[in-house]
């Protein structure tokens, strides 16, 4: 498989090719993989070239890339995942790699990486790899399971064009995977609660969109069950479909769910601040900081100030007219001010450099 996942992506004889699955298939089939694979060991010039493929196609160990999906789970999973997508989605495979061949190491959206994870995310959202527990009732229930074939391949090779996408919207580099990862879970999070069987909210949509018209006669309670039921299931086929499924993940961008997580942060700021132990703190704070400020205020006024007055005309646009200059007094009851246009502020620092005056000048 990874053998033909590097001839799809690099050379150009399957590129844009009818018969390129049927030649993958009968490649599989007759073992000619094991044989290429054989005969290139040979070759030091034809392992490196190679392994630098491996390495473009994202592979951690060019020599032996299968080690890459040793991890359990997901596993040989994810590669045979990604040989489907290789398979039955060429264009996008192959425009993936070379997308990324062509950017730096770091802003490179790693493809067995992506692969890999993007596996796991499924598995986790699916729970596959779960022992099945007869006690235990799921609130999931994907009806596309029995009414698509290969719907896990499917969704896993719209996922993975989804993470490369959140990838240059996020306009991110290598240290950033797990945040784009997080990103790409929370949209298929999302995306899968929308068909999901089970969800309350999709059940009270495919409800209230049956509504008979009042013009109709009722024939006979069975005529209604029955035209009631056709309805619910026209319905309910038309939101549980793959394309439906591909709508969702679109809608949940990158910016929505930025906007869905400041909204959410910011709930929890306020309920934060609304806790008894927060209150009370704020009360035992509020005369400490008050007079921090009001000190902070006083220091900054005693050293004084300019200020530009601003003449405001009927029809005309405001303009700053003269300087002034403010100064609070030692004794903090009286303000002293002038009105000159040559006032200049001079720093007459001291050898410790604590200390900053205003100098008046005319």
């Amino acid at each position: 498989m990874i053998a033909e996942l590097r001839r799809s992506a690099f050379d150009t004889d399957l590129l844009l090719s009818d018969q390129s699955c049927q030649d993958l298939t009968t490649r599989l089939s007759s073992g000619n993989i094991n044989e290429s694979m054989t005969t290139s060991t040979f070759n030091p010039r034809r392992v490196e070239a190679l392994q630098r493929d491996y390495e473009r196609l994202g592979f951690q160990d060019l020599r032996e890339p299968i080690k890459d999906f040793e991890l359990i789970p997901p596993g040989i999973l994810s590669l045979q995942s990604l040989f489907y997508f290789c398979i039955h989605q060429k264009n996008d495979f192959i425009r993936f790699v070379l997308e990324n061949s062509c950017k730096t190491f770091q802003q490179q959206c790693p493809l067995v990486k992506s692969t890999i994870e993007i596996t796991r995310i499924l598995c986790r959202l699916f729970n596959i790899g779960i022992e099945p527990n007869r006690h235990q009732i799921h609130k999931d229930y994907f009806l596309l399971f029995y009414t698509i074939t290969s719907f896990f391949e499917q969704a896993f090779a719209r996922c993975l064009l989804l993470f490369n996408k959140t990838w240059k919207e996020m306009r991110a580099c290598d240290v950033d995977f797990e945040v784009v990862s997080s990103v790409v879970y929370q949209q298929i999070s999302q995306s899968l609660d929308d068909i999901c069987l089970m969800n309350p909210s999709v059940n009270k949509t495919i409800i209230a969109s049956y509504s008979p018209s009042k013009n109709q006669t009722i024939a006979s309670p069975t005529t209604t069950k029955s035209t009631m039921n056709t309805s619910l299931t026209s319905v309910a086929l038309q939101r549980f479909t793959f394309d439906y499924f591909s709508e969702r993940l679109n809608a949940n961008n990158y910016k929505d769910i930025c906007r869905r997580r400041d909204e959410q942060e910011l709930k929890r700021e306020e309920s934060i601040m609304r806790l008894p132990i927060v209150e009370t703190l704020k009360e035992r704070l509020r005369s400490h900081v008050q007079s921090l400020t009001r000190q902070a205020r006083l220091k900054t006024m005693k050293k004084g100030q300019i200020f530009f007055t601003i003449e405001s005309r009927s029809g005309a646009k405001k303009t700053k007219n003269r300087a002034m200059y403010w100064q609070l007094l030692d004794n903090e009851k009286h303000v002293q001010c002038s009105e000159s246009p040559t006032t200049v502020m001079k720093e007459n620092n001291t050898r410790d450099g604590s200390t900053t005056s205003l100098t008046r000048t005319t």
